[in-house]
């Protein structure tokens, strides 16, 4: 759906509104989005890796490098015990 008001630069300037959602939003107002914005989606919309909730996550961004450090952490342990 599409909608387009045409109207006087006087008016225009008196009334101005930012682009996209900058100050000041309104006319219409654009909520900005919180879902869909994580890493997890970004991978998962290219069919890289599997769609995963991690609304119980309670670090952040951060749950990432805790995962990679453990994941490294676990085959520098296997490296060494094989060697």
């Amino acid at each position: 759906m599409f909608s387009m008001d045409i109207i006087q630069k006087d008016d225009a300037n008196q009334d101005p509104v930012g682009e996209e959602q900058n100050e000041p939003n309104k006319n219409p107002f654009l909520k900005k989005p919180t879902a869909g914005r994580g890493l997890g989606e970004a991978l998962s919309s290219i069919g890289a890796m599997p769609s995963i909730d991690m609304s119980w996550n309670p670090f952040g961004k951060l749950i990432y490098v805790i995962v990679f450090f453990g994941i490294m952490g676990t085959i520098l342990t296997f490296a060494m015990v094989l060697k």
